[in-house]
């Protein structure tokens, strides 16, 4: 039972977190239309979204936190 709350609550959590990036990666890249560094931002706003969704990951298959930190943190490395 249990493991049933767990994966409703990292969907969500994954679905909430997708979200909330789209919206900062659509905001941002309205403005850095403006600009002549576009592609070195949009890759930086991928390793970010790519980042958060192995946070993401990691909490859904039940790891410490600490872990999916730690995790998202090689990721940008």
């Amino acid at each position: 039972m249990r493991a049933g709350f767990r994966t409703a609550n990292a969907a969500l959590a994954l679905a909430t977190t997708v979200g909330a990036l789209a919206a900062v990666m659509t905001v941002t890249l309205a403005l850095l239309l403006l600009s002549h560094q576009v592609n070195q931002m949009i890759g930086i706003l991928i390793a970010v979204l790519l980042a958060a969704l192995v946070y993401v990951l990691c909490t859904a298959l039940g790891l410490l936190a600490i872990i999916g930190i730690i995790a998202a943190i090689l990721v940008l490395l």
